[in-house]
């Protein structure tokens, strides 16, 4: 896969699929890159992987209506129920992330910021971030002391 062919989607799906440690690594992907995402995901035929998407992201990205707070302290905790409710206590091994690697526009790119701030104060570890075209991974390891929260 050449990363300057596509978006990134396919890149990074080609790269996690040859990173992440099966069973024991989960993929949390934003909801802009669910369709690309499963896409890819079906024509590398990666079965099996635990992969959960985000229902929050918009206004630009979802088919469906979002009743996204206003206020930033709820909207951090919209978005970290949404995130929660995905990932429960977290995986056995490291905690992937899928996310769009620039903003469209202020205020509605901050889910990212919110789950990566979210994921250090519980005491996971950022190891890696790589980008693929416009996305990027990132990669936190959490130890079950410190689930993500």
């Amino acid at each position: 896969m050449d990363p300057d062919d596509d978006t990134g989607v396919e890149s990074a799906v080609g790269y996690l699929k040859a990173e992440m440690r099966t069973p024991g690594d989960m993929l949390y992907v934003q909801s802009w890159a669910e369709e690309p995402t499963r896409l890819y995901v079906r024509l590398d035929r990666w079965d099996g992987t635990p992969i959960r998407y985000g229902h929050t992201g918009l206004p630009c990205c979802k088919r469906v209506s979002e009743s996204r707070p206003v206020d930033a302290t709820q909207e951090r905790t919209y978005v970290l129920d949404d995130f929660r409710h995905l990932i429960g206590n977290g995986p056995q091994g490291d905690l992937w992330l899928l996310f769009r690697a620039f903003e469209l526009r202020d205020g509605i790119d901050d889910d990212k910021k919110i789950i990566m701030d979210s994921l250090s104060a519980a005491g996971c570890r950022e190891e890696l971030e790589r980008q693929f075209g416009s996305v990027v991974v990132d990669r936190f390891h959490c130890t079950k002391a410190n689930p993500p929260s």
